[in-house]
């Protein structure tokens, strides 16, 4: 699911080959105006490896800890 939600932004919908066969082909032939703000394959993964997975996942750690109570 999560490269789903990185590829598509969503969580369900078709089968994950397809979606991607589709989007790399809707990118390469020029279906998609400009004006649409399509994003082709190769752009949205240019944007997941900028992304700094670490420091991500320690922010998503550090709420998770202080919200659970301490044992008495």
């Amino acid at each position: 699911m999560p490269l789903r939600v990185l590829l598509t932004g969503k969580l369900h919908g078709p089968d994950m080959g397809g979606s991607v066969a589709l989007i790399h082909k809707a990118g390469i032939c020029g279906a998609v105006t400009p004006q649409s703000n399509f994003v082709t394959l190769d752009e949205r993964f240019r944007i997941l490896k900028e992304v700094d997975w670490e420091s991500l996942a320690k922010e998503q750690e550090t709420p998770a800890e202080s919200a659970v109570p301490a044992a008495s």
